[in-house]
């Protein structure tokens, strides 16, 4: 029995890894470059903005 489901999932495996394409890292990292480093820039400011207002308006409310 567990040798059926090893035979299977070897299948499943060996199928998807020689269907799908290989993801180039080089490519994967000049797209990180190119957008999400952007996206994440940007929302860290946002964060770090919007938490900086939040805390001031407490201390406001506190004094």
């Amino acid at each position: 029995m567990t040798i059926g489901i090893f035979i299977t999932l070897a299948k499943i495996y060996l199928s998807t890894r020689w269907t799908l394409p290989m993801m180039r890292i080089d490519l994967a990292i000049k797209s990180w470059m190119k957008f999400l480093l952007h996206i994440s820039i940007s929302l860290g400011i946002l964060l770090f903005t919007t938490s900086s207002q939040t805390y001031s308006t407490i201390d406001d409310k506190i004094q």
